[in-house]
This record gives C-alpha cells, structure tokens and sequence, in this order.
C-alpha cells in the first residue's frame, strides 16, 4: 500500500469509527454523515482494508437510514453492497453482505412492502444456508425469524410454520442466550399458529 492509500485508509477508518460512536448514541443522520465521509476517502482505494470499512461503512450507513425512514437511501446503500461485493469470496466480507441483506428484508418490511422482503430473506437463505461460518448461520436464523413473521402478518401461516420448523432445525441445541430467546420464540410462534389452525384460521 502507497502512502497516499495508507492515509485515505486511516482516516476513513477514524471516520468509520466515529460513525459507529455516533450510531451507539443514536445520533444517525450525524452517523450517515461520518460513513459518507469515510466513503470518500476512500474513493480509487481497492486494497482489502478499505474494502473491509467500505462494505462496513455501507451496511451501517444503510442501517441508520432505514432507522430515519429514508427507505430509499437505505435501498439504495443495500444495493450498492449487492453490486459491489456480491460475488466475493472473502468470509468476512460474506458476512457484511448477508448483514445487507438482513437489513434490506427489514427496511422492505418496514415501509409496507412485506412480498418483497419475502424474496430477500428467501435470497439470503439461498445464497448462504450451506455456510458453516457461524455469522452467516446466525442471518441466515434471523432471515427465517423475520421471514416467518412477515408470512404470519400476511396471514400465511402454514409457510410461517415451516419457517418457524427450518430455522428450529438449523439452529438446533441454542449455544448462546440471543440464539435460545430466538429458537423459544419460533417454538411459541408454531405453538399458537398450529392453534391458530385447529380453530380454522389456517
């Protein structure tokens, strides 16, 4: 790395962690701000470290805007992950790709479109169901939960139940109290929705 990339790289990664400081306190357009700024710092810097805070910074940048209810900037913060870093190998960067993508299924959800982030869950199920990698796993857990309580407000509760079945199945003995809290509330989820179905509403 030249010195002039090595500069653009430590000063984008200041600015990255600011974003994330500002972030924590819930200051989110301050946030998108400093995400922004370490974007173009890094402009014409293709080394793995910039591509590591770009992808970050465009993930959380997202984030933020979906928070704010600027749904379109978020998708459009989404999408530049997709055409940017989709076709990567690297199994840090599939992370922040199954992240933007997580976060892409929540901000369709969010702003009323729920058939849509159907297909985006789907995706991430697709794309990375096989992967050990115990971060992709965990979104690809989450994209279930989420794909599963979207189909419930649609009223299609038997697709939610094989929802609520796979993500149980995959997850399997909970190793942690985040996992447990997720796999006790897809068991509840199934419970009531096969209730739900003795009593005709399925």
């Amino acid at each position: 790395m030249n010195v002039a990339d090595e500069s653009a790289v430590e000063a984008a990664r200041t600015l990255y962690d600011e974003g994330r400081r500002l972030g924590k306190l819930n200051r989110d357009a301050e946030a998108v701000a400093s995400y922004e700024r370490a974007l173009v710092q890094l402009q014409g810097v293709s080394e793995d470290d910039a591509r590591a805070i770009v992808i970050r910074a465009l993930v959380n940048k997202g984030w933020r805007l979906t928070r704010m209810k600027r749904w379109d900037e978020a998708l459009s913060a989404y999408d530049e992950v997709e055409a940017r870093f989709a076709a990567t190998a690297d199994s840090l960067l599939q992370v922040e790709v199954a992240r933007a993508l997580l976060n892409e299924g929540q901000t369709l959800e969010r702003s009323g479109h729920r058939e849509e982030s159907l297909a985006v869950y789907e995706e991430l199920r697709r794309r990375f169901g096989a992967e050990h990698d115990v971060e992709l796993r965990a979104s690809v857990a989450y994209a279930l939960q989420y794909k599963a309580g979207a189909l419930v407000k649609l009223g299609r509760d038997r697709e939610a139940i094989a929802a609520f079945d796979e993500l149980i199945s995959r997850v399997g003995e909970p190793a942690d109290r985040k996992t447990w809290r997720m796999v006790v509330a897809a068991r509840l989820g199934r419970f009531w929705l096969r209730v739900l179905a003795a009593f005709g509403r399925a």
